[in-house]
């Protein structure tokens, strides 16, 4: 093992002991660096790193509305969506789909609809591979429309 394998493994252990010590998810995005920093890491690596991150993310039953989070979590998202192509396994395919999914159920600007339509739509574009993502995404934004029918009350 090289000496770089070696600090990347540190690393990759000190972010892990971060996360499962981290009260919520926007402790720890609220690092300036963290996205900038998993980029140097192998992509292998990178990769489980941002699946473990998505996964913590999803144990939490917490409402995302905070902007800066919201597109932090969907960039690591990306990162997971970017590694699916037509070699990918379906199960494969699934799984990140389905964390995907969770993710974006969490998304909650309360009476706001038009910031909550901005992040499905934004995700629209980020996720065009997978399909049970813009299926959801379209069970979404009909919940919304619901939603602004019961606002405004007809």
């Amino acid at each position: 093992m090289s000496t770089d394998d070696t600090i990347f493994k540190k690393l990759e252990f000190l972010l892990v002991k971060v996360m499962m010590t981290s009260g919520d998810f926007s402790e720890l995005i609220g690092f300036e660096n963290l996205l900038g920093l998993l980029n140097y890491f192998p992509s292998a690596m990178k990769q489980k790193l941002c699946e473990k991150m998505m996964i913590f993310i999803g144990q939490k039953d917490a409402k995302m509305n905070d902007g800066f989070m919201i597109h932090a979590v969907l960039q690591v998202a990306k990162t997971l969506h970017d590694r699916i192509d037509f070699e990918t396994e379906e199960f494969e395919v699934k799984r990140v789909s389905n964390m995907i999914i969770a993710i974006l159920s969490k998304v909650d600007h309360g009476r706001d609809l038009d910031k909550t339509l901005s992040v499905f739509t934004e995700a629209r574009g980020l996720f065009i591979n997978l399909d049970k993502v813009n299926i959801a995404l379209i069970q979404y934004v009909l919940n919304l429309a619901i939603k602004c029918n019961c606002l405004v009350k007809g």
